[in-house]
């Protein structure tokens, strides 16, 4: 199947998150930021923050940011699903709580993949801030409640981080995550042109099928005519010249017959080599028949010998669908032409009834040859017969009955204008 893509999907196709991490793995990833969130936030919010939003709490200023921490860590459960929102989410809470930017950081990553340029920058904008925000208010904390601190413990000196050094993790962390998050986005677009490389494969594929069956057909087609085609023309042009001298007119006419049955057959297999040779596979019919060539069919069998009765009344003839025409044709010319085969000592009787409110029904019935069953499904002109009824939306049986070989088909009746052509 070949898919075709407008320039507004095309536009929009790294906004596609592909999948290339197992569930389970996703979940021990989810877990994992989690943790880092959760650690990170707490860490943060047990010191004393200088903002003035945050101090407005008094002595809850700590409950405070423990619980927006925890916010922050629920959140990314859904950071896969909805990497914008629990972006939006981090970014306000690390800016007003004192919870860090680890948060802020982690979903970075996940919106680098879906945005545009201009997201991007405003996204790595906004972390930035954050980032500096958290780093600037330890740096500017009392020495003794700074989280970048620790004393030696020898001479019990208290070691600083410098400013340089603030620089540096911030610089860090921040170009860690953006790192992330295009390696993530490129590993989205890898993943999305091997998909669409498979895609090619497989209509390369169709493409090299179809060629390979556009040449079986026109070798069937050459086949076709160069023997069934030809033995044809040469019964027809003996049968004319019996037809000369035939020395009555029951001869004659007989002769006439048989001229007349294989020039329809030559033109009916024309038409199939035809389509065989376009090899357009959707638009093939085979050749045209209708209900109303039935009589041709039973007068064609008397002439030939056949005790044969018919009973054809479709009521609106007229508005029946050609497809469905047709198809009734065909179904009483095997059946016919299968009777005659196989016992054509035997009378058969033809019988197509039906209308626009009840459907059609056809019933082929002759005596069997002899009183041994043919085998149920034998042959494939009995199995084209069921597949061409189900192909109109109804059903066709075979089965003996008191001594006769019937075949039963109850076709839905398609108007003209309900698609029949």
């Amino acid at each position: 199947m070949t898919v075709i893509t407008s320039p507004q999907d095309e536009a929009s196709a790294p906004r596609r998150t592909v999948a290339s991490v197992s569930p389970a793995m996703h979940v021990l990833a989810t877990i994992g930021a989690m943790l880092v969130v959760a650690f990170a936030g707490m860490l943060c919010a047990a010191f004393d923050s200088v903002s003035p939003f945050i101090k407005a709490f008094g002595d809850n200023h700590g409950t405070v940011g423990a619980l927006a921490a925890l916010s922050c860590t629920a959140s990314m459960i859904w950071r896969r699903s909805h990497p914008w929102h629990m972006f939006g989410i981090n970014l306000i809470a690390a800016a007003l709580f004192p919870i860090g930017p680890a948060g802020t950081l982690i979903m970075l990553t996940w919106v680098i993949p879906i945005a545009n340029r201009l997201q991007t920058a405003g996204a790595i904008l906004g972390a930035a801030f954050v980032t500096t925000a958290a780093l600037w208010q330890d740096w500017i904390r009392p020495t003794e409640h700074t989280i970048f601190s620790n004393r030696n413990p020898v001479t019990d000196d208290l070691l600083m981080l410098p400013g340089y050094g603030y620089v540096l993790v911030g610089a860090g962390l921040l170009v860690l995550a953006v790192s992330a998050g295009v390696v993530r986005r490129y590993r989205i677009k890898v993943a999305a042109t091997e998909a669409q490389i498979r895609d090619s494969e497989r209509v390369a594929s169709s493409l090299r099928g179809e060629i390979n069956r556009q040449e079986e057909r026109e070798q069937i087609a050459r086949d076709m005519h160069d023997t069934i085609a030809h033995e044809l023309s040469v019964i027809a042009l003996h049968a004319s010249a019996l037809e000369v001298a035939a020395p009555d007119d029951e001869t004659r006419e007989g002769v006439k017959a048989v001229r007349r049955s294989a020039n329809r057959g030559l033109s009916e297999l024309r038409s199939i080599i035809g389509n065989l040779r376009n090899g357009d596979d959707s638009k093939y019919r085979g050749p045209r028949s209708s209900i109303n060539g039935l009589t041709n069919i039973v007068d064609t069998a008397r002439r030939a010998g056949v005790r044969i009765q018919d009973v054809i009344e479709v009521r609106s003839a007229e508005n029946l669908a050609a497809t469905v025409s047709n198809g009734i044709y065909r179904i009483v010319q095997e059946s016919v032409t299968n009777a005659i085969r196989h016992a054509p000592d035997s009378p058969i009787t033809v019988s197509v009834i039906g209308g626009p409110h009840e459907g059609i029904k056809v019933i082929v019935a002759s005596w069997l040859a002899d009183k041994s069953e043919p085998s149920q499904g034998a042959g494939s002109g009995i199995a084209g017969m069921q597949e061409r009824a189900r192909a109109l939306g109804g059903d066709l049986m075979t089965n003996v009955e008191n001594g006769m070989w019937v075949v039963r088909a109850n076709l839905p009746w398609r108007a003209i204008e309900d698609g029949g052509q």
